[in-house]
């Protein structure tokens, strides 16, 4: 009698634990699908286009870290448009790393702006761990400014033309983000991209995020707001 009991619990907990994936999965699809709807909204009201999704290799094509790493690399969300008299887009950009026990997906929404006169050197800015201190002891390139140790303390930036990554950080620039920790940034000639490693822009965000990174954008290339 007490091993029926026992072997009914059991199946009751499983069945418990796969109702719960099930429920969790169906809540999951059904964020995602409002996320989408919500995004493509924005993107119409802005005047922008918008694909639910998109073939990643389009990302791996361009001369950005961000889209070199991991695997399994999609593109969903993806609304272009012109703001402020520059061309943006924002884009939910996943990817994996590891394998087994060790696998992680990341999820970030990356800003770009882009425009051939730009014309910045290419870059990269991202939050300083322990691991890019220990590197620095050993060589591994870290542009930092002495009249800013905040600055310096939050942030590994780097990149091969370091004369020019130098002209491009004034004083104001350098201010931004010392107001705004955790940010990642690349830039090159044509294109200038921002995001939150790991984080998406929750949808009420994102025109302000838009706007956010046009600042950014002439922030670099000395341009006034307005």
């Amino acid at each position: 009698m007490c091993g029926r009991i026992a072997l009914m619990v059991s199946f009751a907990m499983i069945a418990l634990v796969i109702g719960l994936v099930i429920a969790a999965g169906t809540w999951h699809v059904k964020r995602e699908r409002q996320r989408t709807a919500d995004l493509e909204a924005i993107a119409k009201a802005l005047g922008f286009s918008f694909a639910k999704e998109e073939d990643a290799s389009s990302c791996e094509r361009e001369a950005f870290q961000l889209f070199k790493q991991g695997r399994s690399r999609s593109v969903c969300n993806h609304m272009r448009g012109e703001l402020g008299g520059r061309q943006v887009e924002a884009f939910d950009y996943r990817y994996v790393l590891g394998t087994g026990r060790a696998r992680r997906t990341k999820k970030q929404t990356v800003v770009m702006v882009r425009g051939q006169d730009l014309g910045l050197p290419s870059l990269q800015l991202c939050p300083e761990s322990i691991v890019h201190k220990l590197g620095s002891l050993f060589g591994y390139q870290d542009i930092d400014f002495p009249h800013h140790p905040e600055f310096s303390r939050r942030y590994l930036l780097r990149g091969p033309d370091e004369a020019a990554i130098r002209r491009c950080f004034s004083p104001a620039l350098v201010d931004y983000f010392e107001r705004r920790p955790g940010v990642n940034v690349e830039a090159n000639s044509a294109a200038l991209l921002c995001y939150s490693d790991n984080r998406r822009i929750d949808v009420a965000a994102v025109r302000t995020e838009l706007l956010e990174t046009l600042q950014l954008a002439r922030l670099f290339v000395g341009i006034p707001n307005g």
